[in-house]
C-alpha cells in the first residue's frame, strides 16, 4: 500500500523569502483561489490570520528527516469538516475523495453507509470518537473528468498519494472492506 503525505512544506516563507530553520513553527494556510484550493506556508512571524484562509494549521519544522509526518490527522480533519459544513455540491466529490484517502490510510473509520432517497451517504468515524455519531458524507457520481480535477485537487493539498484513491473515487463506491447499503 503507498504511504500518503501532505504536500512538501516549501523550504522557504511565501511572504519573506526566508528559508524555515529546523525547529521553527510553519503555518501552512488552504485559501479557495479561482482555480480550486491554494497552499501558502508562512512563518508564524508573517502570518496574518485566519479572515481569508479556508483552512490552517500549524506545524514545527523537524530537527531531522527522521521525525517528519507523513499526515497531519489534524489538518485533515479540519479541511474535512470544514468541506462538509459548507454542504456545497461542487464540493461533495472533494470531500468524498478524501475520506477514500484517509480511510486507505486507516486515518478515518468507514463504519456504514446509508441511502436517503437517491444519495448514498457513508458513515464515517474519527479514531477515539466511538461515543460520537458518525459522520456522513455523501458519495457523489463523478465521472472521469470530475475524478480528474479532484485528484488534481487533492495533489495539489496534500502531495502525491496512491492513483487508486482516485480510481476508487471515480467507482463512486466504498472501499472493498467497508460495509454497503442494501439498494
Amino acid at each position: 500500500m503507498a504511504e500518503y503525505r501532505i504536500a512538501k512544506r516549501a523550504r522557504v516563507c511565501a511572504k519573506s523569502g526566508e528559508e524555515f530553520k529546523p525547529g521553527s513553527m510553519v503555518v501552512s494556510v488552504i485559501f479557495q483561489g479561482q482555480d480550486g484550493f491554494e497552499r501558502h506556508d508562512v512563518s508564524e512571524e508573517c502570518f496574518e490570520g485566519a479572515d481569508r484562509a479556508f483552512s490552517f494549521w500549524r506545524t514545527r519544522v523537524p530537527e531531522s528527516l527522521d521525525e517528519q509526518r507523513r499526515l497531519d490527522l489534524s489538518l485533515a480533519r479540519e479541511f474535512l469538516m470544514r468541506l462538509l459544513a459548507e454542504e456545497a455540491e461542487e464540493r461533495a466529490g472533494l470531500a468524498y475523495a478524501l475520506v477514500l484517502l484517509l480511510s486507505r490510510k486507516r486515518r478515518i473509520r468507514i463504519v456504514g453507509s446509508r441511502r436517503e432517497g437517491e444519495r448514498e451517504l457513508l458513515q464515517v468515524r474519527w479514531p477515539h470518537t466511538e461515543d460520537e455519531e458518525p459522520i456522513e458524507v455523501a458519495v457523489p457520481p463523478m465521472d472521469d473528468e470530475k475524478v480528474e480535477r479532484v485528484q488534481a485537487e487533492l495533489e495539489r493539498l496534500f502531495g502525491d498519494y496512491d492513483d487508486d484513491a482516485a480510481a476508487e473515487a471515480g467507482d463512486a463506491a466504498p472501499p472493498p472492506d467497508s460495509p454497503r447499503s442494501a439498494s
